[in-house]
């Protein structure tokens, strides 16, 4: 059954809503029912099903990146740890053979470089930048994303680099994203293994 996520905008009244629709065979219609009522989101949205065919869609409310999903039963909602901006931001969204949410994800191309989250054992793990080279910029482009046959994260986007004359491309990167790891001290250290193409 094709699913769609979107955002439903009132400019006048400031109620924002995420909505999906599914289209109903029985029907012959698209059914659309709300998710989240009364948000300040912004584009984009990004939908999977997950082994039960239950939507799971990564989404913002006001500048945060939030996951939300159907358990059967009741939306659940979760804030990522992720801050996003509101201009040019990119989102996508895949689920692990566990049903565990991985995200890409673009903030503000002005202020941030493409990024990696997900969840494992109901924790989410920003992994920060994907790009390790802290001179290139990501444009304000779209970013491809999926988990492949063994859930390992595979990502393309398109950059901006800084050293000297502009040049603009594409990047593809591969690898096993182990996370943040909080420390005595409270300082940050970015873990992960990643080739980046």
């Amino acid at each position: 059954t094709p699913h769609i996520a979107f955002y439903r905008f009132r400019s006048d009244t400031h109620t924002d809503t995420l909505k999906i629709a599914h289209y109903d065979d029985s029907l012959g219609s698209w059914i659309v029912d709300p998710v989240l009522c009364n948000i300040q989101g912004s584009i984009p949205v990004s939908l999977v099903l997950d082994s039960q065919d239950y939507p799971y869609i990564a989404h913002t409310v006001d500048i945060g990146l939030y996951c939300t999903w159907w358990d059967g039963t009741t939306w659940q909602s979760e804030y990522t740890g992720a801050d996003l901006g509101w201009i040019g931001i990119r989102i996508a969204l895949d689920l692990d053979s566990l049903d565990n949410p991985h995200i890409a994800y673009l903030p503000e191309p002005l202020i941030g470089r493409t990024c990696y989250c997900y969840k494992k054992d109901n924790v989410w793990h920003l992994c920060g930048w994907i790009e390790s080279d802290s001179s290139t910029l990501t444009i304000d482009a779209d970013i491809s994303f999926t988990l492949d046959r063994l859930d390992k994260p595979h990502v393309c986007y398109q950059f901006l680099s800084e050293h000297g004359a502009d040049t603009t491309g594409i990047k593809y990167a591969k690898g096993t994203f182990v996370g943040v790891a909080e420390h005595k001290n409270g300082k940050l250290e970015k873990e992960f293994e990643l080739q980046v193409f």
